[in-house]
């Protein structure tokens, strides 16, 4: 059987927002409100250990993702609201474990990834062979409709 554990670790970054003027026609005028991009948010990840534990005969593979914004304005959040993880052995037999808002807050530290953040999810799975894992999430923008789908491929084998 699968089983995963996780520590969560968060760092935030700090921007220094400055005003632009311009000469337009030969005016100071200065320019006018500058739509950015949506808040996005971009998950990458990283196999550190795997390998066969006789101790506790089974393959364990220890990983780390890590969630960064980009885009967006200071104080927009995107809200992790579902999510599962995949664990596909070689002869394709699947586990499939649905994530609930508790499972995602506890892996990423926090129900919401904000404006300039970078989360880290530090996880470990097991299983009786070497495996791969697929991670999809979904997060929505804080306050709207906008929907975002991450998905994320560990090779465990």
């Amino acid at each position: 059987m699968y089983r995963s554990s996780s520590k969560t670790s968060r760092s935030g970054a700090v921007f220094v927002v400055a005003s632009l003027m311009a000469a337009c026609g030969g005016s100071d005028a200065p320019l006018g409100p500058v739509e950015s991009a949506p808040l996005e948010v971009a998950i990458a990840s990283t196999v550190l250990e795997k390998g066969w534990v006789t101790q506790n005969a089974e393959y364990r593979c220890s990983y780390i993702m890590t969630a960064t914004t980009s885009g967006g304005d200071d104080g927009e959040l995107l809200e992790w609201v579902s999510g599962d993880v995949s664990a596909t052995r070689p002869n394709g037999r699947r586990a499939t474990t649905q994530l609930r808002e508790r499972d995602l807050r506890d892996l990423w530290g926090s129900r919401e990834i904000g404006w300039s953040e970078t989360r880290t999810a530090e996880e470990s799975a097991t299983w009786d062979t070497y495996f791969q894992l697929r991670y999809t999430f979904t997060l929505r923008a804080r306050g709207g409709d906008r929907e975002l789908t991450r998905t994320v491929t560990l090779d465990c084998t």
